[in-house]
């Protein structure tokens, strides 16, 4: 719920004997206009068309474990934390890092990746997927027969309906190009683009 809030989502919990039991929060999805019979198997463009809220984001997800890699690479994890901050300075509000010795780190880490390729080498594991190495997430797939006609969620209120991403909405990128070529550093380009 924290990182919900923390990306700017508005997120608020709901307690219920003591223990969170719901998130309320606030999403997008989208709808379309489409002959909902046709969906239903009544065949093509029959019926009348209605709008249908699909949210495509919203999917379920089974948990992979992956391998115990500490077994497997033989690495003392707290000496290896402790190796790594070796020398670092750490700024008072944990912004910024700064001193660390990038070399030792790289040393370490190519340890652990030959360690790990050894092992996947040794196994006959060379196809394996990441998420089943290091552990992580799989979708689970839908396949639907028929197109839902509500969301899979509860929804407890709409706040606002709109054909168009609004401006505030929408993402920029700036690009801008200086030059020296016209005799001054004031020349500059920005072109905005996805909006």
């Amino acid at each position: 719920m924290r990182i919900l809030a923390s990306l700017g989502i508005p997120t608020v919990s709901v307690v219920s004997g003591g223990k969170i039991s719901h998130v309320r929060t606030e999403h997008v999805w989208v709808e379309a206009y489409v002959p909902y019979q046709y969906y239903r198997g009544a065949g093509p463009m029959k019926g009348q068309k209605i709008w249908v809220p699909l949210d495509p984001s919203f999917k379920q997800h089974e948990k992979i474990e992956g391998l115990d890699l500490s077994s497997i690479i033989d690495i003392d994890t707290e000496a290896s934390i402790e190796g790594f901050k070796d020398g670092i300075i750490v700024s008072d509000k944990l912004l910024s890092v700064s001193r660390v010795n990038v070399q030792s780190v790289s040393e370490k880490i190519e340890n652990v990746d030959a360690k790990i390729e050894e092992f996947i080498n040794q196994k006959g594991l060379e196809k394996i997927k990441s998420e089943e190495l290091i552990g992580g997430k799989r979708i689970i797939p839908q396949d639907l027969d028929m197109l839902p006609l509500s969301l899979p969620y509860k929804v407890d209120a709409v706040y606002e309906k709109t054909s168009v991403v609004p401006k505030e909405l929408r993402e920029n990128i700036v690009f801008s190009i200086g030059s020296n070529y016209t005799g001054s550093n004031d020349f500059k380009y920005e072109a905005y683009i996805l909006d």
